[in-house]
């Protein structure tokens, strides 16, 4: 931990270096951007772990629907089983717990700009894609890259890993006190490592942006002077909603695999 902690401080005494006595501002109060920055990757990555295991899924329960209809004993307990038994090699506790605090950092970070009206749309969660997921990436993506510059965007994405990466530290700080302390249901930080490594990349591509050929924009042809608020409003809509679906197939991988491990149980 030692040799990671100092790694960082001489990372971040580069990125300052490289950021100057005028770093860039453009994103500036702009509570939008810093809400979206890191949002697209989030998106992408996440949904690929939880596609895997919405298909897996989706294969035992058609494998419990086959074992209903034929009642044929042995044959149907055989299916059911291996299907089982694949999902559970899929399945890990730990990267799962390390996706589920990736987007609640992304959604407490962007909890005070969502209006107490917004409701998720009335669709189950295993009923979206990754495809519907990647949809929502690129229009955040998009949206980012014609409002701010290369160097903003990679400043805002660094500044809000340090935070969440703090928070995460400061939350292990208060719940070992409390658990020397007698309160044995304390919560601890359970992805420090996971996000250590966030803040570390996110640093780095900021410092390799700042080093290299000057970016004075994403694309000066898809720069917007003055960013539609209606578009931005929308776009921050389809990434909430996004995150929290993807939450909640994560939520429903953990459930279901108590349960499939209790159907193995009783057989």
């Amino acid at each position: 931990l030692d040799q990671e902690i100092k790694y960082l401080s001489k990372l971040l005494d580069r990125v300052n270096q490289a950021r100057g006595q005028n770093p860039e501002k453009e994103a500036k109060g702009n509570t939008i951007v810093n809400c979206l920055v890191g949002v697209s990757q989030t998106i992408e990555e996440v949904s690929e772990v939880t596609e895997k295991y919405m298909s897996g899924i989706e294969a035992v329960e058609a494998a419990k629907r086959r074992a209903e209809e034929l009642k044929d004993g042995e044959g149907s307990k055989g299916d059911l089983k291996k299907c089982i038994d694949q999902y559970l090699d899929l399945y890990s506790e730990q990267v799962v717990e390390d996706e589920v605090s990736r987007v609640n950092n992304q959604l407490t970070t962007m909890q005070p700009s969502i209006p107490s009206g917004w409701k998720q749309l009335n669709i189950k969660a295993e009923s979206i894609t990754r495809a519907n997921m990647t949809e929502v990436a690129d229009s955040v993506k998009n949206w980012i890259e014609g409002t701010v510059s290369k160097e903003a965007e990679l400043t805002a994405n660094s500044k809000k890993e340090m935070e969440l990466f703090c928070r995460g530290l400061d939350q292990l700080s208060k719940g070992l006190v409390a658990r020397e302390g007698g309160e044995l249901k304390a919560e601890l930080p359970t992805s420090l490592d996971a996000q250590l490594g966030s803040v570390r990349q996110a640093l780095q591509s900021e410092l390799d942006c700042r080093n290299g050929p000057k970016i004075t924009a994403n694309n000066n042809k898809k720069m917007k002077k003055n960013p539609n608020a209606e578009d931005a409003t929308k776009v921050l809509r389809s990434a909430w909603r996004a995150l929290t679906t993807l939450k909640a197939q994560l939520e429903i991988a953990k459930k279901r695999t108590s349960e499939f491990e209790a159907i193995l149980a009783g057989n």
